[in-house]
């Protein structure tokens, strides 16, 4: 067992506010560092993108162009990429998919008195 996966179940139940169904989500530090990509453009994207889950944006036909088109194909671009390499978060808000990522980065740093030879 990984230790993030140790440190993740040692805290379940403590007063996280992760969503129940994220609880037993596992994923490896690859998905997470395209997990942070997608979280970094999702706060970036002006509008109405923002708002849709994981793997669920996309540009409506009857838009042609206009000015930020090409930054809105790159993020859906990017959402759909993410939604494909960690399936375990589509669906998932950015919000909840944020906690997700907050309570995955709490757990992998070593809680005092759990390292070898050190003495609380």
């Amino acid at each position: 067992m990984l230790t993030n996966e140790k440190n993740l179940k040692a805290m379940k139940g403590k007063g996280t506010t992760m969503r129940e169904e994220l609880e037993e989500v596992v994923i490896t530090d690859e998905q997470a560092a395209l997990v942070t990509e997608w979280l970094e453009a999702n706060s970036k994207v002006p509008g109405w993108l923002d708002g849709y889950a994981l793997g669920q944006s996309y540009i409506d036909s009857r838009v042609n162009g206009g000015r930020g088109i090409t930054a809105r194909r790159r993020y859906v671009s990017l959402d759909h990429r993410v939604a494909s390499a960690v399936p375990e978060l589509r669906g998932f808000r950015a919000s909840d998919i944020r906690e997700f990522v907050d309570e995955r980065n709490q757990a992998a740093i070593p809680q005092a008195g759990n390292e070898a030879g050190f003495r609380a």
